[in-house]
């Protein structure tokens, strides 16, 4: 297991607030307490071999309603960037993979985070998921 990996379940999937704690400490996996010991261990296993966010269907709805839908749709490049993100890739990384400045990284940085309603990159990614993107 990965020191990093954080794990939170929480005690009811229409607890927002307690989502809301999680997300924004930027945890990797959200479960509600009525997933089994099973499930918990195969969602470690699956997001620490493929580095990404696990969140059940139930947490996943309760954090819908507590988002602000994206103002518009996301660009192409918005996009793009988004899947870097979700690679957990620094601005200097994803602007290299991209073939553009870090600035021009940070402003769609900046897009992602207004247009998804997120106020840091770990939320911008758990808001995109939620929301399907």
């Amino acid at each position: 297991m990965s020191p990093g990996l954080r794990v939170a379940v929480l005690g009811s999937a229409h607890d927002i607030e307690a989502c809301d704690r999680w997300i924004r400490r930027g945890c990797d996996i959200y479960l509600d307490t009525h997933r089994s010991l099973e499930c918990l261990l195969y969602c470690i296993r699956f997001a620490e071999d493929s580095n990404v966010v696990v969140i059940d269907r139930d947490v996943s709805r309760a954090a819908q309603t507590m988002q602000v839908q994206p103002l518009g749709a996301l660009t192409r490049r918005e996009r793009d960037v988004l899947r870097h993100l979700r690679q957990g890739l620094r601005n200097a990384d994803i602007a290299q993979e991209l073939e553009v400045t870090e600035g021009t990284v940070e402003f769609h940085v900046s897009r992602l985070l207004s247009k998804l309603g997120a106020r840091n990159r770990v939320e911008a990614i758990g808001h995109a998921h939620a929301l399907g993107l």
